[in-house]
């Protein structure tokens, strides 16, 4: 229920605070720019809007989308976000975390095709319910790998679970 529109952002007020080099944010609100790929405007968990640069591919704006620009609006609705995986073992979520191209997305596929449930993958929501009780939210069935050997991209395409949202080489 985030409302996703292709627009422009709505402008940065002077008052916005620099957090990184491409993020500001104000009120519930944070305006990312990526350099060639566009400016996300997200605010208050339940918008995001995306204004591509010219002659961007829709896959690189749409692998921010799903990235830093989710991100913040599940942090804007009070979720923990972290940068990982969680796969489902034995009734327990265990999450994959590490840097860009350590293989957590890998593994998580590999997983999957031993029989386990992949709950996210890239993008952990993490919520912390009254009780106290950590629970990891599922996301939608996909793998950011780039780009697989022939024969991963066989079998996560092949298994009915996970797929590869990288273009085939």
């Amino acid at each position: 229920d985030i409302d996703i529109h292709i627009a422009p952002a709505p402008p940065v007020p002077p008052q916005a605070v620099t957090v990184k080099q491409h993020a500001r944010v104000h009120a519930n609100q944070v305006w990312l720019h990526i350099a060639g790929v566009g400016h996300y405007w997200i605010g208050h968990g339940r918008e995001i809007r995306i204004e591509a640069c010219a002659g961007v591919r829709t896959l690189d704006w749409y692998f921010y989308l799903l990235g830093s620009a989710m991100m913040c609006a599940l942090a804007q609705r009070g979720l923990l976000p972290l940068h990982g995986c969680a796969v489902e073992i034995d009734g327990s979520a265990v999450l994959l975390l590490g840097r860009s191209g350590v293989g957590k997305s890998t593994l998580a596929v590999w997983l999957d095709q031993q029989g386990y449930r992949v709950l996210s993958d890239d993008l952990c929501a993490l919520h912390v319910a009254e009780d106290g009780a950590i629970r990891v939210l599922p996301a939608f069935a996909q793998a950011k790998l780039a780009p697989p050997p022939p024969e991963l991209h066989w079998a996560m395409t092949g298994s009915g679970g996970v797929r590869s949202l990288r273009d085939k080489q």
